[in-house]
Parts: C-alpha cells; sequence; structure tokens
C-alpha cells in the first residue's frame, strides 16, 4: 500500500511538473548568464530547501548564588502539549470549506496559509490537527536531511482539479513548518496588488518546434522580503517574437519563512528548473528577454484593466 501511494504522487508529482513547463530541451542565450540549477534528487512535490535556522524557543535557567554549597538547581520539566484533532467534517463541508479557503485563505496574507499555518512559526502538530479535520489523506514520505517532507490531498470539484484532487506539500524543519507549495487560485493582478512590486522577475520560455502542439512560457514573480513565490504558466504562439499573455492563469505558490534569505534556486528547486541535466530549464532576467523592466510589468498589471494585455519576448537563440 505505501509503495503504491508513492508511485501515485510521484505521477502526480510529474503531472504538476509538466503543468509548470514542458519538459524539453532549455533555452540558451549567448548574451546573458540564465538562472539554472543542478539537480539534487528525484523530484516531487516537496523540493527541499539548503537553509533554515532554529525557531524552537530555548531556556537557560539563571543560578543565584548564596553562601551555601552549590547544588544542582532542579529544573521542572515543561510538560508537552499535543493538540486534539478537531471532529472529521462531512465530505460535502470540507469540500466546500476547501474552496472557501482557497478563494480567501483564511483572511491571513501570505506567507500566512489558510488562516492558520505560517511557515517558521506552527509547529507541524498544530497545523496537522487543523488540516486532518477535512484533508482526505496526509501522508509522510521521508526525509532529506532534517526536513521532513509531508502531503496533503483535498478532495475538489472536478472544475477545480480535473483529477478533483488539490496537492499541498509541506517541508517541516525541527518540528516547525518550513516551506508549503501548492497550486492556488490567484489572478495576477490581485497578487500584485496585495504584495506590491516583485523583487525580481524570471522567464523561461520553450520555442514551439515541430514535435510540439505549442510553445509553453514560465513567468516567475519573487518577493525576498516577504516569503513568496508564484510561477504562472502557459501557452505562447508561434511566432517571434513569442507572445505571453497573463490573463486567466493560476499561479503555484512557494510560501517560507520571510526571516530567511533565500533564492530562487533554494525555493523552486528541481520542481521548477527540472530533475534532468538534459532537460533543465533555464530562465532569463525580464529586462533580457523584454523591452520591459520590473516596474514597468508592475504598473501595467496591478491595474485590472490590463489583465489581459500580452508582452513580447524575444528568442534567446537569435541574434
Amino acid at each position: 500500500m505505501f509503495l503504491s501511494k508513492q508511485f501515485t504522487r510521484v505521477i502526480q508529482a510529474t503531472l504538476i511538473c509538466f503543468m509548470l513547463v514542458a519538459c524539453s530541451s532549455s533555452i540558451q542565450q549567448p548574451t546573458s548568464t540564465p538562472l539554472s540549477v543542478s539537480p539534487s534528487f528525484t523530484p516531487s512535490l516537496t523540493q527541499i530547501l539548503p537553509t533554515t535556522q532554529k525557531i524552537l524557543p530555548s531556556s537557560t535557567p539563571s543560578l543565584t548564588q548564596s553562601l551555601e554549597p552549590t547544588r544542582t538547581p532542579t529544573l521542572t520539566p515543561i510538560p508537552s502539549i499535543t493538540p486534539t484533532p478537531l471532529p472529521t467534517l462531512p465530505p460535502e463541508e470540507a469540500r466546500e470549506l476547501v474552496l472557501t479557503l482557497m478563494e480567501t485563505n483564511g483572511g491571513c496574507k501570505l506567507p500566512c496559509w489558510w488562516g492558520q499555518i505560517i511557515p517558521g512559526k506552527t509547529r507541524w502538530e498544530d497545523a496537522k490537527a487543523f488540516l486532518q479535520s477535512f484533508a482526505s489523506e496526509i501522508g509522510f514520505y521521508g526525509y532529506d536531511g532534517d526536513v521532513s517532507l509531508y502531503g496533503v490531498d483535498f478532495v475538489v470539484p472536478k472544475a477545480v482539479r480535473y483529477f478533483e484532487l488539490l496537492e499541498v506539500s509541506i517541508n517541516v524543519r525541527e518540528g516547525i513548518v518550513d516551506k508549503i507549495f501548492i497550486g492556488q487560485t490567484y489572478p495576477i493582478t490581485d497578487l500584485l496588488i496585495d504584495y506590491g512590486e516583485p523583487t525580481e522577475i524570471w522567464i523561461y520560455a520553450l520555442d514551439p518546434g515541430t514535435t510540439l502542439l505549442e510553445g509553453r512560457f514560465t513567468v516567475v514573480l519573487f518577493w525576498e522580503k516577504r516569503g513568496i513565490m508564484a510561477a504562472y504558466s502557459g501557452a505562447i504562439e508561434t511566432s517571434n517574437p513569442f507572445h505571453i499573455c497573463m490573463d486567466g492563469l493560476d499561479p503555484a505558490l512557494w510560501l517560507w519563512d520571510s526571516s530567511i534569505t533565500r533564492t530562487i534556486e533554494d525555493v523552486g528547486g528541481d520542481l521548477l528548473f527540472g530533475s534532468s541535466p538534459y532537460h533543465q530549464r533555464e530562465f532569463y532576467p525580464l529586462e533580457d528577454v523584454t523591452s520591459i523592466d520590473i516596474s514597468s510589468f508592475y504598473q501595467t498589471y496591478v491595474v485590472p484593466e490590463n489583465a489581459s494585455q500580452c508582452f513580447e519576448v524575444s528568442d534567446p537563440d537569435l541574434p
């Protein structure tokens, strides 16, 4: 049964990888240095980050000096409190709750997720007690170093996910939620209004070839100080320069502790960049392959009326 579940999640992870970008040869650019990473392990929904910090509080006893002989202080142990799981919701109520949380995020700002879970602060035991009341399954999928890998599944209508399953990956370090990955409904205009101008914007564009019906693109918005990264993927036209349109796309979201400095490589890992040296995806800074900069991009798409506006991306293979 465990092997079957592992195999199923690998297949699901592969589908999400394809959703982000078609796995084919990377675009090369002779005039700029693309951003790419070397593979570290088989891609899954839970990619591991190389840096973090300990969040758990520590306590050092204070010893009071006296004229009496030195004595070993007696410390009263603090009892470990196990959260009491919430009652399991009926299936229909669970689906409605998931849809509401996807729409409202539980009333909190990212990287807080679904009103309850804050990377770098929330204990996994508390997060699990909240999620298992309406999740269809919570699975443990092993370790990578000191990081524990968990997957959480939620049943949703087919209109939301074709396989009627919303998959969320949660990385846990030292008992604390470290990183969250989820495919989330979040129009780009709303994201820009809520969180402002991104720190970085990177673009991957796959040239439509004779073996493909259409080309693919991924636009990555990265907020370094907010602990948010969003990747919007879609189809491009068979033309040069390529035309990229952002309207109607939902992102893959990565959320992490905003007090920890991380790069796009740290966060995206193999899931974003590809797991094979032969299928590495190379991302280029927005300014290197378009005629606009980050500020222009933000000023355009922060206006709701501009949501359907497209922009051109030059082919790095051409002079």
